[in-house]
């Protein structure tokens, strides 16, 4: 019984039907549970708020992402502010 109809999940790269995160500091350890679980219905994820800027394990988690397949990238207010 498919009452919602959802559509089918696009494969790979995608032109259409992109789903974001936005990461506000979340730990590595928990992120990597997250992704883990979750990573096929991720394409990108957005490290905002200023959580790049104290992110201890910036890199770590920068791999994290693109390890799964997911492109990181900056974003927010302070982020723009620097820009």
């Amino acid at each position: 019984m498919n009452f919602l109809n959802v559509p089918l999940r696009t494969k790979g790269e995608r032109n259409y039907g992109i789903t974001s995160i936005a990461d506000f500091g979340t730990p590595i350890g928990l992120l990597k549970s997250y992704l883990s679980d979750y990573h096929a219905y991720i394409d990108i994820a957005k490290i905002g708020i200023g959580s790049a800027y104290v992110t201890p394990n910036l890199q770590e988690k920068i791999n994290l992402y693109k390890k799964y397949k997911i492109i990181p990238y900056c974003g927010g207010t302070l982020f723009e502010k620097s820009f």
